[in-house]
């Protein structure tokens, strides 16, 4: 069974502490802030945690009110479900495997464009790090559900810039994954070499 500990932000099972996606793609450097000062990080780092939080408790039917600076975050994620009649399936899942030891937050699993597609939302740049994380979350999520035909084909991101609207970005790379599975495996040799 897989725990998460919000307040470090670690995934753990039995066998101890899972690395999770993000925190593979920044070891090797494929998600990089090296030219944006702390001050702007930690801001959008907060920004990020806030927006995602809110548009999970939108989706769930749990937001009471939104914060006043939000809510164009929120203007153009409720634009995207509208354009596009989205179907959530699933909202903020954990999802890991266990052959492989990672995992991961997948932000939304839906039926986009009538195909089980997961989605991960960003407030930043469009930057090709999100395609590898898609990646591996469908790897994590497809070994979790047994039955081919429940399990996701498509992946895409959307971003929402804070001015009431959205842009979709596809990931029509089905290399991806494996591309994500390569980064592990170097993630993992270099964790093997530090001492």
């Amino acid at each position: 069974m897989i725990r998460f500990a919000p307040e470090t932000h670690t995934y753990s099972d039995n066998l101890g502490e899972l690395p999770s996606v993000t925190t593979i793609l920044k070891r090797l450097g494929i998600v990089e802030f090296k030219y944006v000062s702390e001050e702007d990080l930690s801001y959008k780092q907060e920004l990020g945690t806030a927006v995602h939080e809110m548009l999970h408790l939108y989706d769930t039917d749990n937001l009471g009110k939104c914060p006043p600076d939000l809510e164009p975050y929120l203007d153009g994620w409720i634009k995207f479900k509208k354009d596009t009649g989205c179907q959530i399936l699933e909202s903020e899942k954990i999802v890991w495997s266990k052959r492989y030891r990672f995992a991961g937050t997948l932000d939304r699993k839906m039926i986009l464009y009538g195909e089980k597609t997961i989605v991960d939302i960003k407030t930043g740049v469009n930057h090709p790090s999100g395609q590898l994380q898609t990646g591996g979350y469908l790897l994590a999520d497809n070994e979790m559900i047994k039955k081919k035909a429940e399990q996701a084909k498509n992946r895409a991101l959307v971003y929402l810039p804070g001015n009431g609207n959205y842009k979709i970005v596809n990931c029509p790379d089905r290399n991806d994954p494996m591309t994500f599975l390569a980064c592990f495996s170097v993630y993992n040799w270099l964790k093997s070499k530090r001492r």
